[in-house]
């Protein structure tokens, strides 16, 4: 961007040496014999050719700091005709904060001095931006009339320069701050960028070297392919490759490769590499813990659901079906697959105790209730659940759950019963027998108190008697 300042710069001083050199000359003619009016009349000619001919806004201003001519470019900036510019100051035309700005460089230009500036000028509401040189304005004596000034509306380049330094700077943020390690390369497989270092080498050292220098050989092919593929079709790819590390372990990488276009051509690919050892240590532990998980339930033989509230279907795992006779492509995947087979006289409760859960009052499903095997026979089902996602508004989604055959427990605690129930019988008869014995008891010891009672009357008679006779002796 310096390289076109400096070139903007070098257009606009020869502007103004040509413009100054014509001016000069037009000087020089008038000690010819030509009229001073053929004169004046050929270098107005001469400068309203050139003032056209220039796309930069050029003017000339009189020592009182007036614009005294002005060239078409000059006029299409501000909006107005000549007729309404000249003998306008810049304090007319920019206000006077600008303006002031302006009369102090001029006041140095007419000092003698060469000024080359940036300001930054208000028109029609928006400020602009001029890449101005001023330089004096000399007759044939060099004595200072006036200045003569070019000036380029460069505010749409310093805009882009704008935009590209804080392009630049937030592809720096972004790249510097990624995860990713992002490499730039060529057609060659030359680096032309990395954002940090690798393999324990500086970016210095990455740069310019091949790609294939940081690719383990056996994955070279591989990547090869992808990025043939990405510079041919200008899509996007991606692949895979490991990495060791210096302390002997293995890095898994996933690698992203994009196209880099320049008037709809690939000029360059970039490549985003994501570590994901983490990703595949967790990865090979759930597919382990998935693994001991279907062991446990097979072990377990137990039949899982799953239930989508959106869509009323539901899946079932094969022990789900086997349980009750079946395969599961002989079982509706919804609710009413379900309601077939409950038990008409449990169908109420297991849907009060859903019912009970959906609404929150209940941290799960847990109900007892019988299902219809293919045999015809029923079979007590436990069933456990629980809802495991919900909307925004608390609108159920998902659950999950599980059978439990017990149906043997159910027979246990029906034969139990029934033994319980015997006992219970027994029990009472044998009740019913002492209670029988004990009334039996009880009459016999009333008899018995009763002779008892009366042999005591008789001994006392005969106590009584056997006294009364010794008392006649």
């Amino acid at each position: 961007m310096k390289n076109l300042n400096n070139k903007t710069k070098k257009q606009l001083i020869d502007e103004i040496k040509s413009l100054q050199k014509q001016i000069n000359e037009l000087e020089k003619e008038k000690d010819k014999a030509k009229k001073p009016e053929d004169v004046l009349q050929e270098s107005e000619e001469i400068l309203s050719a050139l003032f056209n001919a220039v796309k930069d806004s050029i003017f000339i201003k009189d020592l009182s700091l007036r614009y005294v001519k002005v060239n078409p470019a000059m006029e299409e900036l501000f909006g107005m005709d000549s007729e309404k510019l000249l003998g306008k100051t810049d304090m007319d035309l920019f206000g006077e904060e600008a303006g002031r700005h302006v009369i102090e460089v001029d006041e140095k230009v007419l000092g003698g001095e060469v000024v080359e500036e940036f300001p930054e000028k208000p028109i029609d509401g928006a400020l602009h931006i001029f890449h101005t040189i001023k330089v004096p304005l000399k007759d044939s004596n060099g004595k200072i009339v006036g200045l003569c000034g070019i000036a380029r509306n460069i505010t749409e380049l310093k805009n882009a320069e704008k935009a590209l330094r804080e392009s630049e700077a937030r592809w720096k943020t972004l790249s510097e701050n990624s995860p990713a390690l992002i490499i730039l390369q060529d057609r060659d497989g030359k680096v032309l960028f990395i954002n940090r270092p690798v393999s324990d080498q500086s970016r210095k050292k990455v740069v310019g070297k091949s790609i294939y220098n940081f690719i383990p050989p056996g994955f070279h092919e591989i990547a090869s392919d992808c990025f043939k593929k990405v510079w041919k079709t200008g899509k996007q790819c991606s692949y895979s490759t490991q990495l060791k590390t210096a302390e002997d372990r293995i890095r898994h990488f996933d690698v992203w490769v994009n196209p880099v276009f320049e008037k709809e051509e690939v000029v360059a690919i970039v490549s985003s590499s994501f570590d994901v050892s983490e990703k595949k240590l967790m990865e090979k532990v759930l597919q382990e813990s998935e693994e001991r998980l279907s062991l446990a339930i097979e072990g377990a033989r137990l039949g899982l659901w799953d239930y989508n509230f959106r869509t009323g279907e539901i899946s079932r795992n094969e022990y789900w079906a086997e349980m009750l006779g079946y395969t599961l492509r002989e079982i509706e995947n919804n609710i009413r697959g379900f309601n077939k087979l409950i038990h008409p006289d449990d169908r109420a409760k297991t849907e009060e105790k859903m019912q009970e859960h959906e609404e929150g009052k209940s941290p799960d499903i847990d109900v007892e209730h019988r299902m219809l095997n293919k045999e015809g026979q029923w079979k007590w089902i436990r069933n456990w659940g629980r809802i495991v996602d919900r909307d925004n508004n608390g609108k159920p989604l998902r659950a999950l759950g599980m059978h439990f055959d017990i149906t043997a427990r159910k027979q246990a605690e029906e034969e139990l019963k029934k033994y319980r129930d015997h006992l219970e019988d027994l029990v009472k008869e044998r009740m019913a027998e002492l209670e029988e014995k004990n009334k039996e008891l009880e009459r016999f010891n009333k008899l018995f108190v009763k002779r008892e009672f009366r042999i005591k009357e008789l001994r006392d008679r005969v106590k009584e008697l056997g006294g009364k006779a010794g008392e006649k002796r």
